[in-house]
């Protein structure tokens, strides 16, 4: 089995019901920091709190493993390069108490939207020349532009469930099930298997 894209871009993301208010300019006066204009649409549009950024499945003695991911998948992505796994968005109000306190990211105008995997985080660009770029700053330290903007971020998230020979224990996928109400997987016990 290859890599299978489970969803793609906004399917991961909770749309706000149009009665759901989000007071931006209120923390934005509360940190003293002013987002730019596309990042502030997006934020009003959507709730990234909700992202689901990986699938879970519980075996044996409830051990959890993971069997899905969030990647970064642009197009030409080329796959013997290197993945950028997303692990999740801050708050809206995580995000912009970023600049709190932080002289680097405040000089810097890049704002930290989300974490990724391999310990680096998402920035957002508040300054002209990168505003509402979206860029991304490696475990080096090293910051380089990924994106246009967040809308071109997130249609480039995929989740992204792994190859069915990196599963623990020799498990296969069509032995997952979910019972009423869950939101992961278990694995179905077989004969002399787990």
């Amino acid at each position: 089995m290859k890599y299978k894209i489970l969803k793609r871009g906004f399917e991961l993301l909770r749309t706000r019901p149009m009665n759901e208010m989000v007071l931006i300019s209120e923390i934005e006066m509360k940190y003293n920091v002013k987002l730019p204009p596309v990042f502030k649409k997006f934020s009003e549009i959507f709730d990234v709190s909700q992202v689901q950024n990986n699938t879970r499945y519980i075996y044996g003695d409830n051990i959890e493993q993971y069997c899905a991911g969030v990647v970064y998948y642009p197009e030409g992505y080329k796959k013997d390069e290197d993945e950028v796994m997303f692990d999740n968005f801050h708050t809206l109000e995580g995000t912009i108490s970023g600049f709190d306190g932080d002289d680097d990211w405040k000089e810097a105008g890049h704002l930290p939207i989300a974490m990724c995997g391999h310990g680096g985080a998402v920035l957002l660009g508040t300054k002209d020349g990168e505003r509402d770029c979206i860029l991304l700053q490696s475990m080096s330290q090293e910051v380089y532009k990924i994106s246009a903007n967040i809308f071109d971020f997130v249609r480039d998230l995929v989740l992204m469930s792994k190859l069915e020979d990196d599963l623990n224990e020799g498990i296969k996928y069509d032995q997952f099930y979910k019972n009423w109400k869950e939101d992961f997987w278990r694995v179905k016990k077989e004969e002399g298997n787990l």
